[in-house]
């Protein structure tokens, strides 16, 4: 007997692993992401707009998408389409793919694109700096509390290689830029061999290992020991460190780090993605439904000054599970900005997700048949045989819910959703976003909600549709 798995290609195995929570800040298999990826008309055209984007910046103009925003509720691929968009625009070197292709030239052509990428990928030095809001890094509530400018600033300092303990990195500038970088790794060496402080292979630990340098206590207690002989201008060292530790990142001083670190890719084609995931859980801050008028404020005077001072070298590329209008209504409580998201994040810079791109991406990602499966007639030939059952007890009452009953009448719609019926999908937009009301959005986004990973469970769990008799029905 024939079971439904048999449809598919072996390598779009419907219980296949799926990376279910998106977190920009975790290492992307670019290649494998790009193979999987669907686009969709909107997410295509975006990403056009980026590309153009960037082009018209070499010409000194500045387009409205140096501040994007792309809106979509938790599961609707906004973080997927944001990583791999920045991972494409740095033309990341890839395992597994001839002739030296990079992600940029290796997507065009597996997914047909039609983009002027050329010269993106021969001319242009791109850098993106990732900060997930959803999903702080270290989990604590001390993290969780850092601004975005700290963040931002931490990871733009790792974007050349430093700290992202800004403090800690600031100082490391300045002994790469005095030549004494080998007298630092030396003295840190030595001090951590005779304190027996080393790894897990017995080697005592360096001083460019995470869990020293990017850890703020511990980078500490041992500057504390060897900075005053590296450069004798710190006597102080502990209060130095402390002082510094109190200073709030600024958005100038982030939008200076960020023309700096594009400078140092290219003199004039370098350029740096300030990418921020869930920017909407930040704003919202600790309160569970108004804004934070800080962070309102500080996230304002970051997209002017990217604009103002970013000299085109800088783009300011937010995601949040809330649209920009949708948004700028709930301010009118803060004075003097109303609509603030409005004009800094310009209507040409948006990419509002619609339902459909979901429905779409489901589909041609977890659905798709493999044409040459000889039991696709079979699948056919059971539509054929009790089409009109299935669509008479399948018909939704609730028709202003959904208006995709004609599908239920549609062979070529119901194999393509099968062993779903064709409104599946959108039925499970349209509950999860009545579970996720606007005062829930910081508690959903921290779940395992995403449709695709819903749809992948129908199949993977045990008992589950993978391996059920063709023709059962979810």
């Amino acid at each position: 007997m024939a079971i439904i798995r048999q449809l598919f290609r072996q390598d779009r195995n419907p219980t296949r692993p799926l990376n279910e929570i998106v977190n920009t800040e975790q290492a992307l298999d670019v290649r494998s992401e790009i193979d999987e990826y669907v686009f969709t008309d909107h997410t295509r055209e975006y990403l056009r707009t980026l590309v153009d984007a960037l082009l018209d910046t070499a010409q000194g103009q500045k387009p409205d998408v140096l501040c994007g925003w792309i809106a979509g509720f938790f599961g609707s691929g906004k973080s997927h389409f944001l990583k791999l968009a920045a991972a494409a625009l740095e033309n990341r070197p890839l395992d597994r793919v001839a002739d030296g292709v990079g992600a940029f030239e290796y997507l065009v052509q597996r997914h047909e694109l039609k983009i002027p990428h050329e010269r993106i990928c021969r001319e242009f030095r791109v850098r993106s700096i990732m900060v997930n809001l959803a999903l702080a890094l270290g989990g604590g509530k001390r993290e969780g509390e850092r601004q975005l400018l700290h963040r931002l600033e931490g990871e733009i300092y790792r974007g050349w290689g430093l700290s992202r303990v800004p403090h800690v990195a600031a100082i490391e500038r300045e002994i790469k830029a005095t030549g004494k970088w080998e007298t630092l790794l030396d003295l840190v060496r030595k001090r951590n061999e005779g304190a027996d402080e080393r790894d897990e292979q017995g080697v005592p630990l360096e001083w460019t290992d995470a869990r020293v340098r990017d850890l703020a206590s511990e980078a500490h207690r041992i500057l504390e020991d060897v900075l005053p002989k590296v450069l004798h201008k710190y006597t102080n060292v502990r209060d130095y460190l402390r002082d510094r530790e109190a200073v709030q990142a600024s958005p100038e001083e982030v939008v200076k780090l960020a023309v700096e670190l594009a400078r140092s890719l290219d003199p004039e084609l370098g350029r740096v993605l300030l990418c921020v995931d869930e920017i909407a859980l930040y704003l919202k801050g600790s309160a569970s439904s108004t804004f934070d008028g800080d962070r309102v404020r500080e996230v304002q005077g970051l997209a002017e000054l990217v604009k103002d001072k970013g000299q085109g070298r800088v783009f300011l590329l937010a995601t949040a599970q809330l649209r920009v209008d949708d948004i700028d209504a709930k301010l009118t409580d803060l004075k003097d900005h109303v609509l603030f998201l409005h004009d800094r994040f310009p209507k040409a810079g948006r990419l509002e997700l619609d339902p459909r791109d979901i429905d779409e991406v489901v589909r041609e990602r977890w659905l798709q048949k493999d044409e040459r499966s000889p039991h696709l007639q079979g699948l056919r030939q059971l539509f054929a045989e009790h089409g009109g059952l299935l669509a008479s007890v399948a018909k939704l009452r609730e028709i202003a819910l959904l208006r995709d009953d004609d599908q239920l009448t549609d062979e070529k719609a119901l194999v393509a959703y099968y062993p779903l019926l064709p409104y599946h999908v959108r039925l499970l937009q349209e509950i999860l976003s009545a579970l996720r009301h606007d005062d829930q959005v910081g508690h959903v986004a921290a779940q395992n909600r995403a449709i695709l990973a819903d749809v992948r469970q129908l199949f993977a769990a045990p008992g589950g549709l993978a391996d059920a008799p063709l023709g059962e029905l979810a």
